[in-house]
């Protein structure tokens, strides 16, 4: 076998070598297919970002890669659109599985899916307040102080126990201004967090020496002043949506978000008959103690906090 060199094109300078084999019968030209260069793999891709005036509003961005064209699915029931960059108003809240089709020069497709949650934005808001600002009283039943005022107290407790051989229940009243949250908003969370009285002074930590001291959250439904409220004018409280606060299971067990949403919403929605809650025993027998620390505390972390979290 022998290869000549052929000039295939007197204005290029690449050369092609033709092999030619010789037999007896002839010569035979072996032509060489050129290959093709293969076609760039598509690759489908996209990001999103939520419109800052309206959160149903979507402005899609094609990170496609090798495409020719692109299809658009929103997963809402709307007609697909194959322009590049959509912008795409969804119905209402809720999950949607958004796919982007992309179709390369050669046809060959590459989807990319992802579930857009589409939701309005929520707002957080925290009420810790010290002594200062703070609204919480305990209501002691000892008849001998009946009539005092405990509105500066650091304990606050429900408790059913004897004092010098005379049996007493204590209760215990909190309000949070919630006034500073519009009314026009839609609560969606509301959690309590109380923080178990540090000390053996006062009472003393959380006992269950004759029996449970499960507990209840009551709404308050009449008007009550932390510097004057005592056992003998404590304020009324509905059982509608109560909370029950389970039977500790240390002395210094700390409840950390307890679910108050349903009377949160409730004291929004009838703010002439909500004024806070009211804590005492759910067995007023003694001798039964949950007891924590009020805004009164000196320590700052362990004061009563209230998170409420809310749409516009």
């Amino acid at each position: 076998m022998v290869k000549l060199a052929i000039e295939s094109d007197k204005k290029s300078s690449m050369k092609k070598f033709l092999p030619f084999l010789f037999t007896a019968f002839g010569i035979y030209v072996l032509v060489g297919c050129q290959k093709n260069n293969p076609e760039p793999v598509v690759v489908a891709g996209f990001g999103y970002a939520e419109d800052e005036s309206n959160y149903k509003k979507i402005t899609f961005t094609n990170l496609s890669v090798n495409y020719k064209t692109v299809v658009w699915n929103f997963g809402d029931a709307s007609d697909s659109t194959t322009e590049e960059n959509p912008v795409h108003l969804f119905p209402g809240e809720g999950t949607f599985g958004v796919k982007l089709t992309a179709t390369g020069n050669d046809g060959k497709k590459s989807e990319k899916a992802v579930n857009v949650i589409v939701a309005s934005p929520q707002f957080t808001i925290t009420f810790q307040p010290d002594g200062a600002f703070g609204e919480d009283a305990l209501l002691h039943g000892l008849p001998s102080v009946t009539d005092t005022n405990f509105g500066d107290n650091p304990e606050f407790a429900g408790n059913a126990w004897t004092f010098s051989g005379i049996p007493g229940v204590v209760r215990s009243v909190i309000d949070f201004d919630l006034a500073i949250i519009p009314d026009t908003v839609t609560i969606t969370q509301a959690y309590l967090s109380l923080y178990a009285w540090d000390s053996d002074m006062g009472f003393g930590r959380h006992s269950t020496l004759s029996g449970s001291n499960a507990c209840l959250l009551q709404r308050v439904i009449t008007e009550w002043d932390e510097n004057t409220v005592t056992w003998n004018t404590q304020p009324a409280t509905t059982t509608q949506n109560e909370v029950i606060l389970p039977e500790s299971t240390s002395d210094t067990e700390n409840y950390l978000n307890i679910d108050v949403t349903t009377l949160v919403k409730d004291m929004k929605s009838n703010p002439t008959e909500s004024f806070g809650f009211m804590l005492k025993l759910e067995t007023e027998s003694y001798y039964r103690l949950m007891n924590f620390c009020s805004s009164d505390h000196t320590n700052p972390a362990l004061r009563p906090k209230l998170v409420v979290k809310y749409k516009i």
